[in-house]
């Protein structure tokens, strides 16, 4: 189209400038054949005044008439040839002009035609262009609509996947809550009967106790009264009576140790105070350190009695009752525990440095690597006894 508009353009500058160059050419004719006429009429003119003055002159004195009118001839001829000069040279200004105006339009013409022939090729690889990229936007547009149709299924699949698999965990997540449920009244029944046995077996404890005790009392006696004649009668020595209150102290340690377990556990308790045991290679600070942040972590752990207990103590007493707790629930029992058990919360640090470097979320993962390394240890100490004895057996078998 853009082509086609071009031509017609063209064609009809041409039509105009051939116009315009007739016209011109036209004008130069009508303007000549004016000269031309004007001319014809001037020396008609001049050729009939001429005639009528030669005629006046022969009616006049011939002398007289024939200076004037030759006179009058050579002004007359003077003004033709100023007028034919003039003339002429008006011709040639106009001829001049109008043929620099003519090579101007034809200059004007070419550039024009050269302007519209860059402008049509222009146009041609702008087109070429502009199909080019269309061609490769389709293709993007193609892929695009084949990628957009796989993550449409993409999403279509994994939206009913999620769909079953929240049906699925909720329906775990119900049934794990129910057996959660199910278990907690369980533990709970058992923590109440645990307490119950407890006070059970402590109260026989104390009524067992109190009759060994008055059993023990009476054999005191009498082991003192023969102490007593055997220094007095036999060696002939002074015999000095124990006081009562070492063997009353001694009466009520046994009394408070209760059990093998409440024994270690309050020796542990006694070390934290004291800052560090005869065996402990730790220092006090380092001690208490580990089981201040314990404490402050691990209190999920300890009951509900025993918070209770706790919340009626004094600040000091609470603490060292908490502690104790928590360290039997994770098994700690000597003083060889307490030193595995700081070692482990002072992994990787030097010997010299005391301020600990442990994260409270990590506590749990220190304190379940310490069981695992007292287990470990335990069955190390177990494998080589049952070695020996397996080797005495084999000796005995020998020996038979």
């Amino acid at each position: 189209q853009q082509s086609e508009d071009i031509t017609t353009l063209i064609s009809k500058m041409r039509a105009q400038y051939h116009e315009l160059r007739d016209s011109y050419e036209e004008q130069l004719e009508q303007i000549e054949s004016a000269f031309i006429k004007e001319r014809q009429e001037l020396i008609a003119q001049n050729q009939k005044e001429m005639n009528d003055l030669f005629d006046q002159r022969q009616q006049m004195e011939e002398e007289e008439f024939m200076a004037r009118r030759q006179k009058n001839e050579r002004e007359q001829v003077m003004k033709i040839d100023q007028q034919r000069s003039q003339d002429g040279n008006e011709f040639t200004k106009s001829k001049i002009a109008l043929e620099k105006s003519h090579q101007e339009l034809e200059q004007h013409l070419e550039k024009m035609m050269a302007t519209y022939q860059l402008n049509k090729e222009k146009l041609d690889y702008n087109l070429e262009v502009l199909r080019e990229r269309h061609k490769e936007h389709q293709a993007i547009q193609n892929s695009y609509k084949s990628r957009l149709n796989k993550l449409r299924e993409t999403k279509n699949t994994l939206s009913a996947r999620y769909i079953k698999l929240d049906k699925k965990y909720r329906q775990e997540n119900q049934e794990l809550t129910e057996e959660y449920k199910r278990l907690t009244k369980h533990f709970k029944d058992l923590q109440d009967k645990f307490h119950h046995f407890e006070l059970a077996d402590e109260k026989k404890f104390r009524e067992v106790w109190g009759m060994n005790e008055e059993e023990v009392r009476g054999l005191n006696a009498k082991v003192l009264e023969a102490d007593r004649i055997i220094h007095t009668q036999q060696l002939g020595l002074e015999w000095q009576e124990p006081r009562d209150d070492q063997l009353l102290q001694e009466l009520e340690t046994f009394s408070e140790a209760g059990t093998a377990t409440d024994g270690k556990s309050a020796a542990i308790s006694s070390g934290q105070e004291s800052g560090q045991g005869a065996s402990g290679k730790f220092s006090a600070t380092k001690v208490k350190q580990v089981l201040d942040l314990i404490k402050e972590e691990t209190a999920f752990l300890l009951d509900i009695k025993i918070q209770d207990q706790i919340a009626e103590l004094p600040a000091e007493q609470a603490d060292v009752l908490k502690i104790d707790a928590v360290l039997r629930c994770i098994g700690v029992e000597s003083q060889e525990d307490v030193d595995l058990l700081v070692q482990e919360f002072y992994k990787g640090q030097d010997d010299d440095d005391e301020t600990l470097m442990v994260d409270p979320d990590d506590v749990l993962k220190i304190l379940k690597s310490f069981m695992q390394e007292k287990e470990n240890q335990r069955i190390a100490d177990v494998q080589p006894e049952k070695k020996k004895k397996q080797k005495k057996k084999k000796k005995k078998k020998k020996k038979k």
